[in-house]
């Protein structure tokens, strides 16, 4: 049901669920995710990275300041 932003409880005309509009939406997204995928996923394995490629990754460079 398409509602204003300003809007924060999702009233359902349909069925008279009422809801937070947040929670309802964390609802409606975790339902989403838990469907089955539309093509088959293949397990593959998992692959470690050792300490010192995690050190060696690159970073963001601190904020810098103007002054």
């Amino acid at each position: 049901v398409k509602k204003d932003l300003s809007v924060r409880v999702h009233n359902c005309p349909y069925c008279g669920f009422v809801a937070d509009r947040d929670y309802n939406a964390a609802v409606n997204i975790h339902r989403v995710g838990m469907e089955q995928p539309f093509e088959p996923v293949e397990p593959r394995p998992l692959h470690h990275i050792s300490v010192v490629q995690v050190l060696s990754m690159k970073q963001e460079a601190p904020p810098f300041r103007a002054g």
